[in-house]
């Protein structure tokens, strides 16, 4: 079965089901953590994901051909389970569920006295202006509340704008503007215009390169939220983020 057939099944399956049925089960469905997000003893995560590039209006070529996230998306339960979020996102409820969601866990015991870094998409992006203001609203409620961080990475930028959005609006909220080889010009300068920190996915190379030109950090992948905070901080340290391709 393709990547295209998975999505089709899963959607077809999905759509047919009540909000009650979707949130069976443990759904609002969210990831505790994965190879690259490790609990510790100061750190806890906390990962929501909708289906790869099915939601990724402004995915490029490059970002399509090589989407890490649509690997993981080989088995048919990961897509069942990531199509089923995306349809939670539909409902009108969606902000008050998530907000219900996350309480929840920040209540957990295993939760006290550490923080919870919330990823907002290891796999899909905010795919239309709806969906972006509801997470807009998520994040909002918790401006108060220092038991938690969200963070993103996106290129849908447009809606973002439109929102009124820019950075360090929420000073738990970091949105990194995600930059290919082949990223669009006027997607970068959105991000100019919005003073978006950059994530960026470059050869030793290109890195190289890149470093004579400006400023980078470069990041490791290893203890993200707990030994680096790169992506989760707005800080001008972390303006410009690259990764070497692995």
């Amino acid at each position: 079965m393709t990547h295209e057939e998975k999505l089709k099944a899963a959607r077809k399956l999905t759509r047919a089901m009540s909000e009650a049925e979707l949130l069976k089960a443990g759904y609002i469905n969210l990831s505790e953590g994965n190879a690259k997000y490790k609990n510790t003893d100061s750190v806890r995560y906390l990962i929501f994901n909708i289906p790869a590039i099915y939601t990724c209006p402004y995915a490029c070529p490059h970002c399509k051909k090589s989407c890490y996230a649509k690997k993981s998306e080989r088995y048919f339960t990961t897509v069942l389970s990531r199509m089923r979020n995306f349809q939670i996102t539909l409902s009108d409820n969606f902000v008050d569920l998530m907000i219900k969601t996350i309480e929840y866990h920040l209540n957990r015991k295993c939760f006290k006295g550490k923080k919870c870094i919330f990823r907002i998409h290891e796999s899909g992006d905010f795919y239309n202006q709806e969906y972006t203001d509801k997470w807009l609203k998520i994040i909002d409620h918790f401006k108060n509340d220092n038991r938690i961080v969200f963070g993103a990475y996106t290129k849908s930028s447009p809606y973002f704008i439109t929102a009124g959005y820019y950075h360090n609006m929420y000073k738990q909220f970091t949105l990194n503007g995600s930059v290919w080889t082949d990223t669009r010009p006027d997607r970068i300068k959105e991000y100019s215009i919005m003073d978006l920190p950059i994530y960026t996915a470059l050869t030793k190379n290109e890195l190289s390169e890149l470093k004579k030109h400006r400023p980078v950090f470069t990041c490791k992948c290893n203890g993200c939220g707990s030994k680096c905070v790169a992506c989760f901080t707005n800080s001008d340290k972390y303006n410009y983020k690259a990764v070497v391709i692995h």
